[in-house]
């Protein structure tokens, strides 16, 4: 006699696949759409992207940048066999090891510059909700700056210990 749960096996493992399938096809699909907003990006003046995509998407300059984010690691996804969007942000949201950190403080100052050429060139003509886009991608910029700062000040502690206490140089 066949048991309910035989027979649920088929669905349930086939369900499963499905969803399996989906997870990838999501990353998949986040990947492509921030290859299409790299290539608005380079279409576009300097310091507009921001501009354009609050004007004319619908998610935040947040999630574009995620979206980017994934496009320029995609092929580290694929050495870390990362198949699902969760798994990709939270591996692209890692701390990056002391040798990346040369990398990141150079995106955040390029960060800074063009947001500081874009809003001199068009504060004038800013709407309300432009310009709390502006506010809340300044504090993501600060937070981005206080968060390596902590990281190069851990990191320093680190050398000093390994340097000086670890060499019985107390």
């Amino acid at each position: 006699m066949i048991q309910v749960h035989q027979l649920l096996e088929k669905d349930i493992i086939n369900l499963h696949n499905q969803l399996v399938a989906n997870l990838k096809k999501n990353l998949v699909t986040a990947i492509q759409i921030g290859e299409l907003l790299c290539r608005v990006k380079s279409t576009l003046e300097h310091g507009h992207f921001g501009v354009w995509i609050t004007d004319k998407m619908p998610f935040s300059d947040r999630t574009a940048r995620n979206y980017v984010r994934l496009y320029k690691n995609k092929e580290q996804l694929k050495t870390e066999n990362i198949s699902d969007l969760s798994s990709a942000y939270k591996l692209l949201a890692e701390p990056k090891e002391p040798q990346d950190l040369g990398d990141t403080w150079e995106e955040i100052k390029e960060g800074v510059k063009e947001y500081k050429e874009w809003f001199d060139a068009n504060i004038n003509e800013l709407s309300l909700k432009q310009l709390n886009q502006v506010i809340s991608e300044i504090t993501v910029v600060e937070t981005s700056l206080i968060e390596y700062r902590l990281k190069i000040s851990r990191e320093a502690d680190k050398l000093f210990q390994e340097l000086f206490l670890g060499k019985g140089l107390r």
